[in-house]
């Protein structure tokens, strides 16, 4: 009996997977282009963009809770002595690995919305608006552009960081039982 030790895709798994990243990216294109298309005066180009963001973020962020779902039951069933998950735990690991590039995704997508200049989403990323609003110049003290860069890349580079932690802890354990 033989196992492979390392999985190496084919030709046609990695044609698929291009195929399928292209298909994400003419869809974005064609979500752009349908949410611009029919603005008229400049109220509804605000509009129309901020449901183009928000339909990103809403994507990108779905998708790292998915992977963030997998990363964290690695965690527990790892912190509870669970040895049920053995059988499949190379899936979970093989898809927390994809925490980095996710979350690098999100936190784009939130950092362009947070900097751009339409605030139809984020109404606290207008200072004007702020200023004139007694609850959020109240609470300015967390709401503001560098508070929220810090905590989002913050929160990425931890998450990373505890997948490649357990991704290694996994691994030490393979190469200790040989």
């Amino acid at each position: 009996m033989s196992t492979v030790e390392k999985f190496i895709p084919t030709k046609k798994y990695n044609t698929i997977a291009y195929v399928l990243m292209g298909v994400g990216l003419i869809a974005a294109i064609a979500l752009y282009i349908s949410t611009h298309g029919a603005a008229g005066s400049e109220e509804e180009l605000h509009k129309s963009d901020a449901r183009f963001w928000a339909s990103l973020l809403q994507n990108s962020v779905y998708f790292l809770l998915v992977v963030n779902a997998a990363m964290f039951f690695m965690c527990a069933t790892t912190l509870a002595w669970g040895g049920f998950q053995i059988g499949f735990s190379r899936v979970t690991e093989a898809v927390s690995a994809a925490v980095p590039v996710v979350g690098t995704i999100t936190a784009v997508i939130l950092l362009s919305i947070v900097f751009g200049d339409n605030h139809t989403i984020y109404h606290w990323t207008d200072t004007e608006h702020v200023a004139h609003d007694k609850i959020l110049n109240f609470k300015k003290g967390f709401l503001n552009k560098g508070f929220y860069t810090a905590v989002t890349l913050g929160t990425v580079i931890l998450w990373s960081f505890l997948g490649w932690k357990m991704r290694q802890r996994s691994r030490s354990l393979d190469t200790n039982l040989r």
